[in-house]
This record gives C-alpha cells, structure tokens and sequence, in this order.
C-alpha cells in the first residue's frame, strides 16, 4: 500500500514538471546514480552521485542537481552519464508517467 502511494506520488510529481525537465527527466531520472563525462566539482572524478532533482533556467536550459555525500553541485545534461537507475524509476517509468509517448 505504501509502495503504491509513493508511486504515485512520484507519478503526481513528475506530471508537474515542464516538459522540457520531463524530455530530461527520461534520460536521467529521479534518484539515478551518475558520473561525470569530464572534470567537474561535484560529482569529482570517480564519484558516482545520484540525481535529486532539476531546474528549468530563464533560456529554456535544464540543471541536474546530483548528491554526493553531502555536496550538491548543478550539472548539464551533456555533463553526465547515467551508471545505474535505483528501484523502478526508470526511463520507462518516467516515459509512462509523464505521458510523453502520447504528446509526440
């Protein structure tokens, strides 16, 4: 029941976004573990992070918010590269939650 609850929530949660943060949120979901494509402050070289969450700047560009330990730093998209996706949040899941099959 729990388990339900708080999926739906995340569903809730993801449908709120702009689509641009969901296009984004397909290829780097909810809580995936990440790491850097080239040097960067957080997450350093050989740290995985984990993505917690996305803002939409004033030129339509989006930021990655990744975790590690207890730094956060801002990425872009082109930064990074997924290492793994944690439970079920997934790019299928957030593909599904969002509905974004059916908008194009």
């Amino acid at each position: 029941m729990a388990d339900e609850r708080l999926r739906q929530e995340q569903i809730d949660w993801i449908r709120k976004k702009p689509p641009v943060v969901q296009k984004v949120m397909t290829d780097f979901p909810p809580t995936c573990r990440v790491r850097g494509r080239r040097p960067l402050w957080c997450p350093a070289q050989g740290e995985i992070g984990m993505v917690n969450g996305y803002s939409q700047k004033d030129d339509g560009s989006v930021t990655i918010y990744v975790v590690v330990d207890h730094r956060q730093g801002e990425c872009r998209p082109e930064w990074l590269e997924v290492v793994d996706f944690t439970d079920h949040v997934t790019p299928e899941f957030v593909r599904l939650a969002s509905g974004i099959d059916e908008k194009t």
